[in-house]
């Protein structure tokens, strides 16, 4: 009674009376916590609600310093503050353990709506509590695997959907503000957003769900061309990352046009020879590879490669990856002896710069095995027919002077 009687929760026009009690009754368990059991509580409510990991809430605040360049503090507690303050929030049932998972937590829709609503009163603590949560979940969206093995999908998937309740605000975000506000985002730098849709999916495509990965591909085009007016880096790429999807599931005429704009964009940022301008020319030249356009391949390939060589002198990894590119086009329409020097050119720069044991040294080392068994069975058949020319010609002499001395 003595918290309904509270001005502030007087808005009845957009409380129902359910609301206004559950309110009502946490707003009372809330007086009892100190402010820091309260800013966690707040911060928590930035997690999905389901599975929290309490190792990562402690990662997530206790390390680092003030961020360099930033115009607010990052949030750091200490350990010992963090176990105190989780312990109120458990005791008063704003927290509550995952039975079957030892270390994780979870908390009610209820409780998470009120806390949110704290989240949205909490003035420049607000901005202190998403930018912590935002600079940890990026860190994570950075190290991502691209092909995960069933451990580490086992370990990171709970923490992947606080990864997209993130990328979930960014875009109610931006969908609320109006194109003049669009400058930067609350707790996110305009630059680093990129970084969380890459991450889920990268996350999902590793896998093999496309499903899952493609909307996320889809927003992250979205959510760039909303930051960025104009031709922008990270426009291109969120267009080359939805292309090479699309292109990993055969939908070749989907990606097609993004590859081509995202090109065109490059070069524009880009003049002259640059790192992207050589990926974009290769990414759809693999594209048109895969459709079997090597006409169209061929010569985006070759600039590609000229291009690194150029921005790369000496040995470089890049250059060693156009070297193959190029090499398995030739292999692809049977021009072995265009494609074997090129492997070789790549192989001994892999082994020059990578090492031998190097996972693309490998790789190249195996083309061009199978590059030269190819050559070798090529040579082979040749030689049979041949030899095959030398035994049958002087039969088929004789078969014809046979038939002229029947003739006769």
């Amino acid at each position: 009674q003595r918290k309904l009687a509270e001005a502030a929760l007087q808005d009845w026009e957009t409380l129902n009376s359910t609301q206004l009690g559950v309110k009502a009754a946490f707003a009372l368990t809330w007086s009892e916590l100190d402010l820091v059991a309260q800013q966690l509580g707040i911060f928590l409510s930035l997690f999905s609600p389901v599975q929290i990991l309490w190792d990562l809430v402690v990662r997530m605040t206790t390390g680092g310093g003030e961020a360099e360049n930033q115009q607010q503090r990052q949030l750091i507690w200490s350990e010992d503050e963090l176990n105190a303050a989780k312990n109120q929030l458990y005791g008063r049932n704003l927290l509550q353990l995952v039975e079957e998972r030892a270390g994780y937590y979870k908390i009610h829709a209820l409780v998470r709506w009120f806390l949110q609503a704290q989240l949205a009163d909490a003035g420049e603590m607000k901005l202190v509590l998403e930018t912590t949560f935002a600079t940890a979940m990026i860190a994570f969206a950075q190290i991502l695997p691209g092909s995960p093995t069933s451990e580490q999908i086992e370990s990171i998937r709970d923490i992947v959907l606080h990864l997209e309740d993130l990328g979930k605000r960014i875009i109610a975000e931006i969908k609320e503000a109006k194109e003049a506000q669009i400058i930067s985002l609350a707790s996110v730098l305009s630059d680093e957003v990129i970084c969380v849709f890459v991450g889920i999916t990268r996350f999902y495509e590793g896998q093999g769900l496309y499903k899952l990965a493609e909307p996320w591909s889809e927003e992250c085009v979205n959510v760039c061309q909303s930051l960025f007016a104009g031709d922008y880096p990270d426009v291109a790429t969120s267009l080359n990352n939805l292309a090479l999807l699309y292109n990993s599931q055969g939908r070749y005429s989907d990606a097609e046009p993004l590859l081509i704009e995202a090109l065109a964009m490059t070069k524009r940022l880009f003049a002259g020879d640059h790192p992207d301008v050589a990926l974009s020319l290769n990414n759809l030249a693999n594209l048109y590879d895969s459709q079997g356009r090597y006409s169209d391949a061929e010569p985006l390939l070759i600039e590609a490669l000229a291009m690194r060589k150029r921005l790369f002198a000496g040995d470089h990894p890049d250059v060693a990856t156009s070297l193959n590119n190029l090499a398995n086009l030739y292999e692809s329409q049977g021009r072995y002896s265009d494609a074997e020097p090129l492997l070789i050119e790549a192989l001994a720069m892999c082994e020059r710069v990578l090492g031998v044991n190097h996972p693309n040294t490998a790789t190249i080392r195996e083309n061009l095995a199978i590059l030269q068994r190819h050559i070798w069975l090529r040579r082979l058949g040749q030689f049979v027919q041949i030899l095959l020319a030398i035994l049958i010609l002087p039969l088929s002499l004789l078969w014809r002077l046979a038939k002229k001395l029947i003739r006769n």
